[in-house]
């Protein structure tokens, strides 16, 4: 008679710098709290952590060590790398997950010398905004990692295309992509836009983005700026928080662009059942979340055709296209979802279904543990 061997849950810990309300993070948080324990059991390490939003964000569901780390001239560095390194012993970890240039030279490093056997990389985004130097760092640690995570296929593209002089022929086998996914049951509930016809006064553009150069949302004022005298009833909101706040409200005064800047939003539901066409105007991005949230809605699309976006918007099918920068081509695409609610409506309806269809959080869950499976 054979005896039953009851296969233990495989031990994960994530490694990130903090936490915060972005994409990785938020995604990350929804990981760990909907894993089913009975097959991984998740752990969460912050190299700094001690800021108080990324205290209050972090899931009460699984052991925390916070670090205290800003920064690796700091005197205690070794002291905590013996902390982190006794955290992963202790707790007999079988994989290392880590994110952002900082964690994943911390982390990997010492995942490689205490020998965990799973030792994880999560590439979400293209590297716009990575010095020479951490683009080396992370050539580098490549041959550290035993594979690297991407949530898009362009994000692959440019982890092969970076890395692989490092180390040819191999690179690619080890690079698996797990699609991101929303927590649908927030917006499903949303109603899509049934107008038909033409727009009635007042039209709502809005985007949700941190406030940063490379989410190009200067080019979406001047766009707004362009239709002003032909759509009098526009306006333009934008939720988020960054360096370029006072810059855009600056450059809206230019344009004559009525804009609203509420900040960080908690309610994102609320705010996208508010919008009449959703614009994404990034200038580099891996697979946006706020896009995926966006068609979630069934909000009308126009995006920029940069990294993953085009792989979630097809245009004339889920959405409009357009060129990252080109204020013409973006300025006549929000014209067309305007006066052409048809259209709108159609594409909202189509983008909404296809985010239903491949993009559920329960659908991204289950890809993270059927590859963790793999792995045990």
């Amino acid at each position: 008679m054979h005896s039953i061997v009851n296969k233990q849950p495989l031990r994960v810990c994530f490694l990130i710098d903090q936490l915060a309300r972005a994409g990785t993070e938020t995604q990350l948080v929804a990981l760990i709290r909907n894993l089913d324990r009975s097959k991984v059991q998740p752990y969460l390490v912050l190299l700094d952590g001690n800021q108080p939003i990324s205290r209050m964000l972090e899931p009460d569901c699984c052991p925390i060590l916070r670090l205290g780390l800003r920064s690796f001239r700091y005197p205690n560095v070794l002291y905590q790398c013996l902390r982190f390194a006794a955290f992963l012993s202790n707790n007999r970890i079988d994989v290392l997950q880590t994110y952002f240039v900082d964690s994943s030279f911390f982390g990997l490093l010492i995942a490689w010398f205490i020998r965990i056997r799973h030792r994880l990389q999560v590439r979400n985004n293209l590297g716009h905004n990575l010095n020479n130097w951490q683009r080396l760092s992370l050539r580098f640690l490549s041959l550290f990692a035993t594979k690297t995570i991407v949530n898009c296929a362009a994000a692959q593209r440019h982890f092969i295309k970076t890395c692989l002089p490092l180390n040819p022929g191999k690179i690619s086998d080890r690079i698996v992509v797990i699609e991101n996914g929303v927590d649908l049951d927030r917006f499903i509930s949303i109603p899509t836009k049934n107008n038909s016809g033409h727009y009635n006064n007042i039209c709502t553009v809005g985007s949700i983005a941190n406030l940063r150069p490379v989410k190009g949302l200067n080019f979406l004022v001047e766009a707004i700026g362009q239709l002003i005298p032909r759509i009098p009833g526009i306006k333009l909101q934008i939720a988020g928080e960054g360096e370029q706040r006072y810059q855009l409200l600056d450059h809206a005064a230019l344009y004559a662009v009525p804009l609203k800047l509420p900040g960080s939003v908690d309610d994102i539901p609320n705010f996208l059942s508010e919008i009449d066409v959703y614009v994404h105007v990034s200038l580099s991005e891996g697979m946006p979340n706020a896009v995926l949230e966006a068609m979630a809605a069934g909000r009308p699309i126009v995006a920029t055709c940069v990294g993953g976006v085009p792989e979630l918007i097809q245009h004339e099918r889920t959405g409009l296209i357009v060129p990252p920068g080109d204020v013409n081509a973006l300025a006549h695409a929000i014209s067309r979802m305007i006066h052409d609610r048809d259209l709108a409506n159609r594409l909202g309806n189509a983008a909404r279904e296809f985010v239903l269809t491949r993009f559920s959080r329960k659908a991204m869950i289950r890809r993270f543990e059927e590859f963790y499976q793999k792995l045990n």
